[in-house]
């Protein structure tokens, strides 16, 4: 579905994409595979791995005894290898492999076998908060197409292994961003249907004012000029309340003076009193945008 979609494609490139529905066919076409996972949900992390991302497919068979079915039965078919320090050679084709670790009902596969050895020498008793946060998540979140969840620390690291130096312009939020994110997705012939829910981490973090308001619908469009190359939509129930909370963080995170500095400059530069001006005319929605 996600390869149908264009998802993998965008994120991981079209020869990546292009192997995992080669290990989808492989897992599906052995009728032992196929039974032993079929309707279980199916896993897909990506990941910063040095200066590159790497993938890891994981799901869980229905009971723990259907792995040595599994296992014999992928062997019978050469595409499962010997076994070497709990990891198998998983063959795509002659020329491809990937690498798989079976542990009681899990299943686990990875381009990189350092990959699953890290995962494999982890304490399930010891998670960590995204992993908590996931888990608490699916109980919630039923019934869903696709759910992405997102890390925006890993996804930080990530972004490295494309830039070089610190992320700026848009992208900088991200630098000290410490969030969790779930994205649903769904889809229908005619309408598409992308929503979700972000918990920021920290008590300074100025995103976590947002989520002590209201919800509010957005109704801005049209109005953006044509050379627009990006913008920010914030909406805001209770001006007054954020304008309290916002002097909070400011306080909370000593940039009083900061923040006095550059409303003066504002006001002397353009001749613009942000205070009065903002909170005097603002509703409930607010846009920010760059010019190409």
């Amino acid at each position: 579905m996600m390869g149908d979609q264009g998802i993998t494609n965008d994120i991981l490139g079209a020869k990546r994409s292009a192997e995992l529905l080669q290990v989808r066919n492989i897992l599906f076409n052995n009728p032992d595979s196929r039974s032993a996972l079929l309707g279980r949900k199916i896993l897909l992390g990506i990941l910063a791995d040095a200066d590159t991302t790497n993938l890891i497919i994981s799901t869980q068979f229905w009971d723990a005894s259907d792995a040595d079915k599994v296992i014999n039965s992928l062997s019978e078919e050469k595409i499962l290898g010997m076994p070497v320090k709990e990891l198998y050679t998983f063959r795509i084709n002659d020329s491809l492999h990937y690498y798989a670790a079976f542990k009681e009902d899990l299943l686990m596969i990875s381009p990189s076998a350092h990959i699953l050895t890290e995962r494999l020498a982890l304490d399930p008793a010891k998670k960590n908060k995204f992993h908590t946060y996931v888990d608490q998540r699916q109980q919630i979140s039923k019934n869903k197409l696709l759910t992405g969840y997102i890390d925006f620390n890993t996804l930080k690291r990530a972004g490295l292994t494309f830039l070089s130096g610190k992320m700026d312009g848009e992208l900088a939020f991200l630098n000290n961003l410490d969030a969790f994110a779930e994205v649903n997705y769904n889809f229908s012939k005619t309408k598409l249907q992308l929503y979700g829910t972000t918990v920021v981490n920290g008590m300074q973090n100025y995103y976590r004012l947002f989520s002590e308001l209201s919800p509010v619908p957005i109704t801005i469009n049209n109005v953006l000029p044509a050379n627009t190359s990006s913008y920010k939509i914030f909406g805001i129930d209770d001006i007054n309340k954020f304008k309290d909370l916002l002097a909070a963080h400011f306080k909370r995170a000593g940039l009083e003076r900061s923040a006095k500095d550059l409303f003066n400059n504002i006001r002397q530069r353009y001749l613009i009193d942000l205070q009065n001006t903002v909170y005097s005319n603002f509703k409930n929605e607010m846009m920010t945008f760059q010019l190409a």
